[in-house]
């Protein structure tokens, strides 16, 4: 996956669960910072040279982040939403004081 992004490839996450937790880090729709922790430890430098080399591979990848932005389609389609859930507490509250409680609904 991250061969894939590097080289400058679109990359799916559908198999990968780890990539679809980072689907929006590495090549999504925002910044993203990386430590890689080194040793000096000589017993541990195949796993530093490891860590560094995955660090220059996630170096490569490139996105352009954008600010999400709330269109006036979204906003009507919120006012809606809070508009119905408002009148669903009308009509449960009028029921609930005609004597006719309505299932909860889970």
């Amino acid at each position: 996956m991250i061969t894939t992004l590097s080289e400058g490839n679109k990359q799916t996450f559908r198999g990968d669960k780890l990539g679809r937790l980072l689907s929006d880090a590495f090549g999504g729709n925002c910044k993203t910072l990386m430590f890689v922790n080194t040793s000096p430890v000589a017993s541990t430098n195949e796993e530093t040279l490891s860590a560094l080399n995955y660090a220059s591979r996630v170096k490569l990848i490139r996105n352009e982040p954008t600010k999400n932005v709330e269109t006036q389609e979204m906003s009507k389609l919120k006012n809606d939403i809070m508009q119905m859930a408002v009148d669903l507490d009308k009509h449960r509250n009028a029921l609930h004081h005609c004597g006719l409680a309505p299932a909860k609904i889970e």
